[in-house]
């Protein structure tokens, strides 16, 4: 797969944006158990494998803000690069994952 030019989001700038007035949707892109010992609030679980089969019905609007996450990047990465090439035009990588995201919040 080909990584085409995806934007990333820093800790710092989604937490500005989870506290204003920004619609987003956090895509999380982990297994099951992982995100069942922590992930962020009001992320949405979708494996990276079984992401190709449940964008459409879960992300029907390809111009809504999705924020992608997994542990430290490269899952989220690879899915950005999905749903850019599925359309999508304002996805972007939460750089660090959600280890980077709890690291900040300490």
């Amino acid at each position: 797969m080909v990584f085409v030019n995806m934007k990333t989001i820093t800790c710092a700038e989604f937490n500005v944006l989870k506290d204003g007035s920004g619609e987003y949707i956090i895509l999380d892109v982990r297994n099951p158990g992982e995100f069942k010992r922590g992930h962020m609030e009001d992320a949405v679980l979708i494996p990276l494998h079984v992401l190709p089969l449940r964008y459409v019905e879960k992300f029907p609007d390809k111009e809504q803000h999705i924020v992608c996450c997994c542990a430290t990047g490269g899952r989220a990465s690879l899915a950005t690069t999905f749903l850019i090439s599925q359309g999508y035009t304002n996805v972007s990588v939460l750089e660090g994952g959600y280890k980077g995201y709890c690291e900040q919040q300490i």
